[in-house]
């Protein structure tokens, strides 16, 4: 998954005042993905936006979309 290489790469990127936004799917696991995030560095999070979304292109499925922000 995208999202995996991206949090793998994170802590060598960013700043320890760094912070980042993610936006996700409910398909994205986002509680995996938070704790993947606290692993590598980013404890803190704070769910910014939650809301359904529009449809997908696949299956015409509505979804659940969430913008997080994590720091450490």
């Amino acid at each position: 998954m995208v999202i995996d290489l991206i949090i793998k790469e994170l802590p060598s990127l960013m700043s320890e005042k760094g912070v980042i936004y993610m936006v996700m799917v409910e398909d994205n696991n986002v509680p995996e993905v938070i704790q993947q995030m606290a692993k590598v560095g980013f404890p803190k999070h704070k769910v910014v936006r939650e809301q359904d979304g529009g449809t997908s292109s696949n299956l015409n499925r509505v979804y659940h979309e969430y913008i997080i922000r994590f720091s450490r």
